[in-house]
């Protein structure tokens, strides 16, 4: 099970975030689905592999802090382009980027609406 986080301002999507040794580690950050108990709470798992297999490991503890202060710090717009250019693909929803209005902005048109 994911682990939860209350109160960040992360929006839901994936993400890349570049490490000490400057490689890629790549992340994602879900809302818990309304009307239930999870509604105001938000999940984190660090993702390994590739898009279409990730395997997701919950972030806990000081681990999950560390990547949602990155994440605000960085710039999470930044940090989901960097997701979209290396993979090119829409960091929200996973779908092929192929416009370059899309490639540039790491979104299509329609998840875009979510970082405004």
């Amino acid at each position: 099970m994911a682990t939860m986080i209350q109160g960040t301002k992360v929006p839901e999507s994936k993400y890349a975030l570049v490490r000490p040794n400057g490689e890629l580690g790549f992340c994602e950050v879900r809302n818990g689905k309304k009307n239930t108990k999870w509604e105001s709470f938000q999940f984190v798992d660090i993702l390994i592999g590739a898009p279409g297999d990730w395997r997701r490991i919950p972030a806990k503890g000081e681990q999950r802090k560390q990547i949602l202060n990155l994440l605000e710090q960085d710039g999470y717009k930044n940090a989901a382009l960097r997701y979209s250019e290396k993979h090119v693909r829409c960091a929200a929803c996973e779908s092929p980027l192929s416009d370059a209005e899309s490639l540039a902005r790491g979104f299509g048109p329609i998840c875009i609406l979510r970082f405004g």
